[in-house]
């Protein structure tokens, strides 16, 4: 997981440049298993660049132009108040149309098998109303610093720039990448851009880390299945820095086979009311069991000391949920998961109700491409799922009920 976005604005836009690191050849640099990403000869931009005479510049220097489209539907079986789904991180909003990402990158991937300097990187900027909650603080003009506002809150279509990071590539040892600027957390299963999720909706645990960082970031390749990173940032979200402290992240990327595991941590300070630093360790792997058939696991365990300001007790909160993906043929993937989640003390950094609680959650889905063989079509996805939440203490439809049972689609055209 290098793992649930100035001289001149040319040169600006041909360095900066997929979630958490590229992939950089073998290297793996990246921030999840990406299940839907599947890359085509090319995307309907890509086309269109290639009409309008720009394609073969773009390609000897290599740049790409992509994004995505993603809409989606969600209908609540109870009633929750406001029409808001208690505990859901993008598809909060109940019976309502919503158009979740109109999503623009420009990259240039480094290869640091090549053993030589080079510099790449990548700009993305999301339009809609995943970018609520996405924002990181001083970045845009919707960001909390400038507007007030807590995430998720109004106008409901926004604008963000998920990343904006340089690579850069160096000749050392087995190869070295560094990055500067924001980019995709390395922390968890699940990530941000939807074609790196096999179901639409997110976990519990997707919304207990962070979304982006702000800072540095070095990763070296040790040999052919382990690599190593360390970075530093100016916190959970911040692309201001909100109380003078860094946070320290690292990981230990290992694949083998048809195994690739990473083991990640972060600390820091994150909260200016307190002097206490909040840590979490994370697990994800994936195993290919057979050409048709994926599993995979995420594992979280985090604490913050000095939580509560007025007693000053450290809250605990950890999870672990599983995966599996099963390809039926072109057209039909069949997607599940399956999670836990202790949020013993009512303090992880997104608690469900505030007060100790223990969360589960089910949820079966299928991804459709109705047009696998069609050369525009095929870039069109269909995601329907039906999830089933419970919870020991009452928190759903305005604290009533332990139970919560949705059904969802999402339709995602990339190009």
């Amino acid at each position: 997981m290098w793992n649930r976005c100035k001289a001149s604005r040319w040169a600006l836009m041909a360095a900066l440049t997929c979630t958490g690191f590229a992939q950089a050849a073998d290297m793996a640099l990246s921030t999840a298993p990406k299940y839907l990403d599947e890359e085509v000869t090319k995307k309907p931009l890509t086309q269109l660049l290639d009409q309008a005479g720009l394609g073969k510049s773009m390609d000897s220097a290599g740049i790409t132009v992509s994004g995505l489209i993603e809409g989606s539907y969600t209908y609540s079986m109870s009633n929750p108040p406001n029409d808001t789904i208690t505990g859901y991180a993008f598809n909060a909003d109940n019976q309502e149309l919503l158009l979740n990402q109109v999503n623009l990158t420009i990259e240039r991937k480094v290869d640091v098998s090549k053993m030589k300097f080079d510099i790449g990187g990548r700009i993305e900027q999301t339009w809609g109303e995943d970018s609520r909650f996405t924002h990181s603080n001083g970045l845009t003009i919707y960001s909390p610093s400038k507007t007030g506002l807590v995430k998720g809150s109004s106008p409901e279509v926004q604008y963000d720039i998920n990343q904006a990071y340089i690579d850069l590539a160096f000749p050392v040892g087995n190869g070295m990448l560094v990055r500067l600027g924001k980019w995709y957390t390395p922390i968890g299963y699940e990530v941000v851009l939807p074609t790196g999720n096999a179901l639409f909706s997110h976990s519990f645990l997707f919304d207990q880390v962070p979304y982006t960082h702000t800072g540095a970031i070095v990763a070296y390749k040790l040999n052919d299945h382990m690599d190593v990173q360390f970075g530093v940032s100016r916190g959970w979200d911040q692309f201001e820095d909100n109380n003078g402290e860094l946070d320290y992240m690292g990981q230990l990327h290992y694949r083998h086979d048809k195994y690739d595991g990473y083991f990640n941590f972060i600390t820091g300070s994150e909260d200016p009311a307190t002097s206490g630093w909040r840590t979490v360790l994370d697990y994800w792997a994936t195993y290919a069991v057979a050409d048709q058939l994926t599993i995979g696991i995420n594992a979280d365990y985090g604490w913050e000391a000095q939580a509560d300001p007025g007693t000053g007790k450290t809250a605990q909160w950890y999870g672990i949920a599983g995966y599996g993906s099963y390809k039926i043929n072109e057209m039909f993937t069949v997607n599940g998961r399956c999670e836990w989640f202790d949020d013993q003390d009512g303090g992880a950094p997104s608690s469900l109700a505030g007060v100790p609680n223990t969360y589960y959650e089910a949820t079966i889905g299928l991804a459709i491409k109705p047009m696998p063989t069609t050369k525009i079509l095929s870039n069109l996805l269909i995601r329907p799922e039906l999830r089933l939440d419970y919870a020991d203490k009452a928190v759903f439809d305005g604290g009533t009920d332990h139970y919560q049972v949705t059904a969802a689609v999402d339709v995602i055209f990339s190009f």
